[in-house]
């Protein structure tokens, strides 16, 4: 039950860029930004791609409810934001906590 509640307080706390904080992010789905490189989101599917194996959820692309962020990947089962960073974004994602994936 635990692993449940983490999952479904982590997924309200996003919401879809551009669209109301009500409309929650599909589980399981990578969505693409095209104004990220061919690399970046191919990193990103890869990331999502380990973490569905190993029986985990998470959402791409997403809005956080807070500050408006937009967010690579969120691991549900961990709360967990990862972001997809070559190295001169490197900086603002660790001052916010997020884990990083260099491309």
């Amino acid at each position: 039950m635990g692993k449940l509640k983490t999952r479904l307080e982590t997924h309200r706390m996003y919401h879809v860029s551009g669209c109301a904080k009500e409309i929650r992010c599909p589980k399981n789905l990578v969505r693409f930004n095209t104004h990220n490189s061919k690399l970046h989101e191919m990193m990103k599917a890869s990331v999502c791609f380990d973490i569905q194996k190993s029986g985990g959820e998470f959402i791409t692309e997403a809005c956080r409810n807070d500050n408006g962020d937009i967010i690579d990947i969120i691991f549900l089962d961990l709360g967990e934001e990862i972001e997809i960073v070559n190295t001169h974004g490197l900086e603002k994602a660790i001052t916010n906590g997020r884990r990083i994936v260099k491309v």
